[in-house]
C-alpha cells in the first residue's frame, strides 16, 4: 500500500512524496533524492545516515505525529525507491499513534485521532509493542496457534523452518517452490540463500 502525502521543505514549501505503509518497521526512511530537495545537509553518502524526524508530514490535509521516530536518509539497498517508486514509508512507530483503517477492496487508508472513529467488523485480541509500535496476533494454522508479527509492508508471510518443515511433513500434497521467486523475494539480498529457501502455499490460516 503506497499513499500519496506531504512533508515540508526548509524553506517552508511542501513537497509531494509517495510513502509505503509499513507497519511491520518502527524507523522512518526516506530517499537520497527526496532529502536533498527537502534541504536537508549532508554529504555524499556512502551508507544510510540517521536524521532528525521530520517536522512536518501531512496526510490529506492531517499533520502526522513523527516525535520521537527514528530517521535515516537510506542509499541501501540501493534499488528500493526506484523498483517501488517511493520516496519513503510510514513506519509503524507512527501508525501506532492513531486509528488506522486499511481497506484494501476500497484503495483507501484512514487515518484518524484515536476515539473519533468507531470500529467495526469482528474484534481480534492483538498486542503492540510500545516501543516498536508492531502488532503482534495470534493465528491459526493447520490446528496450531502460532503469533505473527502483522507486516503489510511485505508481500509474503514467513516463518522459522521448524514451522514448514512440520507442515510438509503433514501435508506432502501442498504446494511447493524451492527459491524465493516472484514477490516472495521481498529483499534479493537479505536473508542469505534465499534461492533455497521453501515457499508453500497454505489453503487457510484462521484469525
Amino acid at each position: 500500500m503506497v499513499v500519496e502525502a506531504e512533508i515540508q521543505r526548509k524553506d517552508g514549501s511542501w513537497r509531494i512524496v509517495k510513502l509505503w505503509i509499513d507497519s511491520g518497521n518502527p524507523e522512518f526512511f526516506l530517499s537520497e533524492e527526496a532529502a536533498r530537495d527537502l534541504g536537508i545537509d549532508f554529504p555524499e553518502l556512502e551508507e544510510n545516515m540517521e536524521i532528525e524526524p521530520p517536522q512536518a508530514i501531512r496526510l490529506s490535509g492531517m499533520q502526522l505525529n513523527f516525535a520521537g521516530v527514528k530517521s535515516q536518509i537510506m542509499i541501501e539497498p540501493y534499488w528500493l525507491f526506484s523498483a517501488t517508486h517511493i520516496d519513503g514509508n510510514l513506519p509503524s512507530t507512527v501508525l501506532q499513534k492513531y486509528h488506522v483503517i486499511f481497506d484494501y477492496p476500497l484503495r483507501q487508508l484512514t487515518i484518524a485521532e484515536p476515539g473519533t472513529i468507531q470500529p467495526r467488523g469482528i474484534r481480534a485480541d492483538a498486542s503492540i509493542n510500545p516501543g516498536t509500535g508492531i502488532a503482534q496476533i495470534d493465528a491459526v494454522i493447520d490446528g496450531d496457534s502460532m503469533s505473527f508479527a502483522l507486516d503489510n509492508g511485505a508481500s509474503y508471510s514467513f516463518t522459522n523452518s521448524g514451522v514448514i518443515e512440520k507442515l510438509a511433513e503433514n501435508h506432502p500434497d501442498w504446494q511447493k517452490i524451492t527459491g524465493t521467486t516472484g514477490c516472495a523475494n521481498m529483499w534479493g539480498w537479505w536473508p542469505p540463500r534465499e534461492n533455497l529457501f521453501p515457499v508453500w502455499r497454505l489453503p487457510e490460516i484462521l484469525w
